[in-house]
């Protein structure tokens, strides 16, 4: 597999992806073909390899609107990876988002033929008129409007209609939307008709759906993708009101001692978390349902259930004082960010072989106790104790509600050398403990004195210990400026309708410098985050180099997955005298020619001197 990894690794360098997917696939190879065998050793390795270049793929090419990014075999490939392999989806999402693409386009151009005009999945007499004339009529995906324009030209029978069932209903559509954040306006405008769509019919036709095995799968999917941007997509008065109707039916049958149907639960699972139907909760939780719903009620209700029990035994620090960690606590209380869901492997390896496999000039220490200051909904902690070996590790969080997650999550993984505190990084002064790392991601920058919470962590890290900081990056983040005016400006609050309007607003705005261009507009904590946090403060390098000050060693930076081998490449090139790439002045030189470098924050391990 060495071999193979490197030559891939080579073509990738070169941008040769067709012949990297194919050195890849030649583990599976016999007699001159590929058999993908998921029982191989190597099948979910390999699975991922190959998703990353497909990804990669995706990133540098926009959706064509008349044929497929992929060959027929290469997508036979990507279905068998989602029906088999242990993928975190969510860490490669552009390419599910092709996927999901290209199945609208092509159910679009379906209906919006002379086909689909003459099985009548239009009701715009005049298009139709047009269609059939074959006259120009093409369909503008661009248009920032299309969902509007979609709605009220296209039957909601189309979801009846065999063709449009074969496209929505493939694998390649599906999967997609049940594994994957899809993060893409022209995305969210379709699935938005079509869940709209499935609404009106559900109100009259439930019983129709409910025997259709591919709608109620499409159901789920849209359950799944619903419930994981916690229900942000805009939603119509007329929505909420035959949502109402449809409850008042299920509370009907339920006082009648009759069953709920499970399109009903499903499409109700599409608007709001069934957490919060009060009269469905007892039902859901006395009555078997299918295992693709359970899980579905599993998620909605009972892990929710699950992790209100769980804060009442969340451990405390000492009490939050500071006025604006209060504030952000009360933020991630009502929006616990981010909501996950990922596939660990416990690989139990030495935590500084992890790190020196990266940064091999660090200076090597025994780490036995870990401090996560920040820990949000927990992915963070539990990483951490998949590779660190057996390790003590201290996570702490304002959020009793994020912890409840984390903790839930850990519990699921088989994760148990986790400690979960409810505190504040500017109490920790106060705890009478050092350690060996901490880990702190994204917290510094919502604090109104990050140089005070700094040199607290500072202190609680022993002699030689190693530190990762991730802050905001302001050449990057600039460009969020105008949205946040715009919210101002519009005297958006908090709650999830402010949020639903605000997005709509502008994602349909002709103000071209509104910003809506990351995975983080796409659900609602993390739009929050993003473009109305309660406390955030932008760095630039130079401010990253004050907050290390002298006592630290700045080691060097990480980057996501999906971009680290181009960034780390790019830079190599560049600055071939500085190949620990610890320059922190050729970076700064760096960011000014791209500034989407530094997008998901600037991320450092820094090393204690004394």
């Amino acid at each position: 597999m060495t071999n193979i990894y490197t030559s891939a690794k080579r073509h990738l360098e070169k941008k040769e992806y067709d012949q990297a997917i194919i050195k890849y696939l030649s583990v599976f190879e016999k007699d001159g073909k590929f058999f993908l065998n998921k029982n191989n050793k190597n099948y979910n390795t390999v699975a991922i390899a190959i998703i990353y270049v497909l990804n990669r793929i995706c990133i540098e090419n926009p959706i064509p609107q008349d044929k497929s990014l992929f060959t027929e075999d290469t997508k036979k490939i990507i279905s068998h990876f989602y029906e088999n392999s242990e993928i975190t989806w969510n860490e490669f999402y552009h390419l599910p988002v092709s996927l999901i693409l290209e199945k609208i386009i092509e159910c679009s151009h379906y209906i919006f033929s002379v086909k689909g005009a003459d099985k009548n999945l239009l009701k715009d007499k005049e298009l139709i008129s047009k269609i059939k004339n074959q006259e120009n009529n093409k369909i503008n995906f661009s248009s920032k409007k299309f969902g509007q324009a979609f709605y009220s030209k296209v039957s909601n029978e189309i979801i009846f209609d065999e063709t449009v069932k074969s496209i929505l209903c493939s694998t390649l559509f599906i999967q997609p939307l049940k594994e994957s954040f899809i993060a893409n306006n022209l995305a969210e405008q379709f699935l938005t008709v079509l869940r709209r769509f499935l609404l009106e019919r559900c109100l009259n036709d439930f019983e129709i759906i409910d025997e259709d095995h591919n709608l109620l799968n499409l159901l789920r999917a849209l359950s799944f993708n619903c419930f994981r941007n916690e229900y942000c997509w805009y939603q119509s008065t007329e929505e909420q009101e035959i949502f109402e109707k449809i409850l008042l039916k299920v509370k009907k049958q339920l006082n009648e001692g009759r069953s709920v149907k499970s399109s009903q639960i499903l499409i109700l699972s599409c608007y709001k978390t069934l957490n919060e139907i009060e009269d469905l909760k007892k039902y859901l939780s006395n009555h078997t349902f299918e295992k693709e719903d359970q899980f579905i009620i599993k998620l909605q209700n009972d892990d929710i259930e699950e992790e209100k029990n769980i804060g009442k035994s969340i451990k405390k620090l000492l009490p939050i004082k500071d006025d604006i960690s209060r504030k952000v606590k009360q933020q991630y209380e009502k929006y616990p960010y981010p909501r996950w869901n990922s596939n660990f492997n416990k690989a139990f390896i030495n935590y500084m072989d992890f790190i020196r496999k990266e940064y091999p000039h660090i200076k090597p220490i025994l780490v036995k106790d870990i401090l996560i200051a920040g820990s949000g909904t927990g992915k963070h902690p539990i990483t951490v104790a998949c590779f660190a070996g057996k390790v003590k590790i201290d996570a702490i969080d304002l959020s009793v509600k994020s912890l409840s997650y984390g903790k839930r999550k850990s519990k699921e993984h088989s994760i148990d050398n986790i400690n979960w505190y409810e505190g504040d990084i500017l109490e920790l002064d106060k705890i009478n403990k050092k350690y060996d790392i901490i880990e702190s991601v994204g917290v510094l920058h919502h604090l109104k004195n990050p140089k005070k919470g700094f040199d607290i962590l500072a202190k609680k890290l022993k002699k030689n210990g190693i530190m990762k900081i991730s802050v905001y990056a302001k050449s990057y983040r600039k460009i969020l400026e105008p949205t946040k005016k715009f919210i101002r400006d519009n005297k958006f609050k908090n709650d999830i309708n402010s949020i639903r309007k605000a997005r709509r607003l502008i994602m349909e705005s002709n103000q071209e410098n509104l910003y809506f261009d990351s995975a983080d507009c796409y659900s609602a904590s993390s739009f929050i985050d993003l473009l109305m946090h309660e406390q955030e403060l932008d760095f630039t390098l130079p401010d990253l180099k004050r907050l290390f000050g002298k006592e630290f060693t700045f080691i060097g930076f990480t980057f996501p997955s999906s971009s680290s081998d181009m960034i780390k490449t790019k830079y190599k090139s560049k600055y071939h005298d500085d190949p620990k790439m610890t320059n922190l002045d050729n970076w700064t030189e760096f960011e000014k020619e791209d500034n989407k470098v530094f997008s998901s924050m600037y991320s450092a391990y820094i090393q204690k001197k004394t």
